[in-house]
């Protein structure tokens, strides 16, 4: 009886202890006051014109990190394990339009080299270069601190962008591929806006 009764103290007392964890956890987290909603920005994650001035680091992530995290965000989108968005509608994607993206077959009409200079079909296969993704844009949360004098980001979600060049190697912009969005209320709303 008496072990029984230390195992229910004990119980009690461990119930306590997570509780007052979890519910300071909350505190802390609820003394932020939110600064934004929603902030969008865009983030070189490589210099495209691979400039070494010696802070490499300050527009670039390591290369293979940086094919990797984009080969992640892809996997994900092309799963459908995170849906995808368009950029500019915010509509929700198939995975065969997500799969589309940057993906495409152009016909073109080429003359022959060789007489009598006819000119005929050529098929070119356009395949996405993870390489060229040279910006992620952010839409994030910001919020402070006070107390703890920190200032917390909340990621809702992220656009690759990929680097577009004209005839030379001059860069003409940048073009979004679509959006991923990861926080759950936000997508509700988009959804209902629908």
């Amino acid at each position: 009886m008496k072990n029984l009764l230390t195992a229910g103290i004990a119980v009690i007392c461990i119930s306590l202890a997570l509780y007052s964890c979890q519910n300071g956890e909350k505190n802390e987290k609820s003394n932020g006051q939110v600064i934004t909603e929603k902030i969008e920005y865009p983030v070189f994650i490589k210099d495209p014109y691979e400039l070494d001035n010696g802070e490499w680091w300050k527009e670039n992530i390591e290369t293979s990190k940086r094919l990797e995290f984009i080969k992640i965000l892809f996997d994900w989108a092309y799963s459908g394990d995170v849906k995808a968005y368009d950029y500019l509608t915010n509509k929700e994607l198939t995975l065969e339009e997500v799969k589309q993206i940057g993906n495409k077959t152009d016909t073109i009409r080429i003359a022959d080299i060789n007489p009598p200079y006819e000119e005929k079909d050529t098929t070119i296969q356009n395949k996405l270069d993870f390489n060229l993704i040279h910006k992620i844009k952010f839409m994030e949360e910001w919020s402070i601190n006070i107390q703890n004098h920190s200032i917390d980001k909340r990621i809702i979600g992220v656009a690759p962008s990929l680097t577009i060049y004209g005839d030379s190697t001059e860069i003409k912009g940048y073009k979004p591929l679509f959006w991923l969005y990861f926080d759950k209320e936000y997508v509700k709303n988009l959804k209902r806006k629908e």
